[in-house]
């Protein structure tokens, strides 16, 4: 692993990253639960973080002293796709498949995002007070998760925050959207709604940590480090995280544009 001073985790291959990823996964969620007794994690679709969750459920040696405490994590979702639980393009259904299904996890801990009613904006408004239930927070109050994950595409989206939406135009304007949590959007590349957590939400985490890998993003990658701040066309640049740690967790390939890596 080389580092790099604005947080860049570079790893040699795909295989190298995931396996450093799952390691800090487990390290996390063990010092979380000692520490206050759970670990608040919200996930991410991919084909990478299906790729973690395969060694997190494959019990692989990580090189940890204790093992991953399940029973005390509670797992959110950062972006869904509105489609039913059910459907192959559903990011809880992966992690269903990948992960929930074989490790410990009670099902009370998870939090699916609701995609069931036919309103997107409503079943938005729902995940949001699952959250705060979730949480115990007052109506103005944000969460702080321990640890979320995104991804980013190569056309710099994150969670289901895309460029050229209304909903990434007005908060690439500024707009703080008045303490919501969640919102839902109409991303016409793929004609599907989008449940997606808000910047706002993300940036108050403990932790951010972004999986990234791949060719494919090296020239957008490049852009969003060493760019200027263009949130309208990179979204992933609203993730500021100002009292957080933000983690990239990249592989040589995604970063082979960068200067100094």
């Amino acid at each position: 692993m080389t580092p790099h001073p604005q947080n860049i985790r570079v790893f040699a291959n795909v295989d190298e990253l995931l396996l450093a990823a799952a390691k800090d996964f487990a390290e996390r969620a063990f010092k979380a639960v000692q520490d206050t007794g759970s670990f608040k994690v919200a996930l991410s679709g991919g084909n990478t973080p299906k790729q973690l969750f395969d060694i997190l459920a494959s019990n692989a040696d990580l090189g940890i002293e204790s093992p991953i405490p399940w029973r005390d994590i509670h797992v959110f979702w950062g972006d869904e796709r509105y489609v039913s639980h059910d459907n192959e393009q559903s990011n809880y259904l992966m992690t269903e498949d990948h992960l929930l299904s074989k490790v410990p996890i009670p099902k009370k801990n998870t939090y699916p995002v609701p995609t069931n009613s036919g309103k997107p904006d409503e079943d938005a408004k729902k995940y949001a007070e699952t959250i705060r239930k979730a949480f115990q927070l007052k109506s103005t109050e944000l969460p702080v998760f321990d640890l979320i994950y995104l991804g980013m595409g190569p056309d710099g989206h994150t969670a289901s925050l895309f460029p050229g939406t209304d909903l990434v135009k007005s908060l690439a304007a500024g707009n703080d959207f008045h303490h919501q949590l969640v919102a839902a959007l109409w991303v016409q590349k793929f004609e599907m709604h989008r449940i997606t957590f808000l910047p706002a939400l993300i940036n108050q985490a403990k932790s951010i940590v972004l999986l990234v890998a791949g060719a494919d993003k090296a020239p957008v990658l490049n852009s969003v480090i060493c760019g200027k701040y263009q949130p309208e066309t990179y979204p992933v640049q609203l993730i500021t995280a100002p009292n957080s740690e933000k983690i990239w967790f990249v592989d040589k390939a995604a970063v082979s544009m960068l200067d100094n890596i």
